[in-house]
């Protein structure tokens, strides 16, 4: 299946921020001075078809989440937002196509092992959009892995319209890649490709920033 219509295929990149950057973010995240809020579910109902929810390798885990910025909910929602807002200034440096022009959401997410649900390296969560309607177009989401860990980001070969076209397919979507969070690694694609957060297996905590902007 081709992918219709994207602005970008997948790119990762290593080493994405400064040093200083980079350990004051996983240091802060993991203190007792950030605050997160518990979630029952890292992806609730309404933000995807029901076909996705059906998905038998999904775990409906819970998790941590503290939101930066949302367009719909007017804007800046964290007293923190200005301390993590730096990470967009830093798409500059990947060239024009990247400029964030509006910005639609950042946020901070973290997950922890679920063995009570039986979570594997081949399980994730909840295949979804971050967005859709007016925002799908020029639409690109990154994800930020702030420490070393386990839980592959999966991207699947699936946009809103193919899955608009056809639910089913979010049963058993087909994958296109998936991505290792390392710490300092970032993870650009297009908003209009589906895709999965995951939890951990062998480490601790997960920690990401993810973003959603209009380019």
């Amino acid at each position: 299946m081709s992918i219709n219509n994207i602005i970008i295929n997948p790119i990762i990149i290593d080493d994405f921020l400064p040093a200083t950057l980079r350990d004051d973010f996983e240091s802060y995240m993991t203190s007792g001075e950030f605050s997160w809020f518990y979630s029952p579910s890292i992806c609730g109902k309404g933000s995807a078809p029901e076909e996705a929810f059906s998905n038998k390798k999904v775990t409906h885990s819970n998790g941590f989440y503290h939101t930066l910025f949302n367009v719909d909910f007017g804007g800046v929602t964290s007293e923190y937002f200005m301390k993590f807002n730096p990470i967009t200034y830093f798409f500059d440096n990947l060239g024009s196509e990247f400029f964030v022009k509006n910005l639609l959401r950042l946020r901070c997410r973290m997950t922890h092992p679920q063995p009570h649900l039986n979570h594997t390296k081949d399980n994730y969560n909840v295949p979804h959009l971050d967005f859709e309607g007016d925002y799908v177009d020029n639409h690109i989401a990154f994800i930020y892995y702030v420490n070393d860990s386990d839980g592959d980001s999966v991207i699947y070969n699936v946009t809103a319209k193919d899955a608009e076209e056809n639910p089913d397919i979010l049963l058993d979507p087909p994958e296109l890649i998936r991505c290792s969070p390392k710490k300092n690694r970032l993870l650009i694609f297009d908003g209009e490709l589906y895709h999965s957060g995951n939890c951990p297996t062998n480490s601790r905590e997960r920690i990401t920033i993810n973003c959603d902007f209009v380019a």
